[in-house]
């Protein structure tokens, strides 16, 4: 009985993962995923929505970035898009650019810099960029994932 109520717990499980990962909510998705066990069955699945938000919220950055070198300042219709493309609330774009701009001033960052090389992250992002990939290249309980294995993903291998 046991095994059974730990069977169709794993398909609770599964359930809540997917809805997170459609509904975007990234963070909630890596927790059901790292912090639970689940039968070799679910780990076709469980470890493409893994790698796919991760490439989602990278992406997303980039996006963000190449914005921010053309306008650190968009307007109120292009946060709404810039929210739409990435998937982001029209707040969440805001406090990036604000938190961006507010990084900008306090290290002296140069809007140049970042154009010429669009990979070359400030410090915050930067850190989580390589947490992502550090933890890409950590298994979680029963997988094996390579940040090789992620094709047409370059940012991955820059680092």
């Amino acid at each position: 009985m046991e095994r059974e109520e730990m069977r169709s717990n794993q398909y609770i499980l599964k359930a809540q993962a997917f809805l997170a990962y459609h509904s975007n909510n990234f963070k909630e998705l890596y927790r059901i995923i790292e912090t639970q066990h689940f039968a070799s069955e679910h780990h076709a699945s469980l470890q493409e929505w893994w790698l796919n938000a991760h490439y989602h919220e990278d992406k997303s950055r980039v996006l963000l970035r190449e914005w921010y070198c053309r306008n650190s300042y968009p307007s109120p219709r292009e946060k709404r898009d810039l929210a739409e493309k990435t998937h982001l609330t029209v707040t969440q774009v805001s406090n990036w650019f604000k938190n961006r701009r507010q990084r900008d001033r306090a290290g002296g960052s140069d809007a140049k810099d970042l154009m010429q090389s669009p990979l070359d992250l400030g410090t915050s992002e930067e850190e989580d960029l390589k947490l992502i990939r550090k933890s890409a290249a950590i298994p979680f309980p029963g997988f094996y994932v390579h940040c090789n294995d992620m094709i047409g993903v370059a940012s991955y291998q820059s680092l």
